[in-house]
């Protein structure tokens, strides 16, 4: 996901992944899976504040392999 710098701390993130959490919800999936780079902090803290916690999944990053994908996940209630 990828949001307008001059859009971004306006709620649009939050509401496009609670779209996507209803949706999932309505598909029957227990868990959403994302990918981060490591040197996006932001977006690391972003999705945590929405529940999404860091699992053991890395990999590199295809545009530039001196970053790494963490694989952040949310268990749907």
């Amino acid at each position: 996901m990828w949001v307008a710098p001059n859009h971004r701390r306006a709620g649009t993130g939050r509401l496009l992944v609670k779209a996507i959490e209803s949706w999932a919800r309505l598909c029957a999936a227990h868990t959403l899976r994302l990918m981060v780079t490591n040197n996006n902090l932001a977006a690391i803290s972003f999705y945590e504040r929405l529940g999404f916690t860091k699992n053991d999944r890395t990999e590199p990053y295809p545009n530039d392999p001196n970053l790494i994908e963490y694989e952040m996940s949310k268990l749907l209630l």
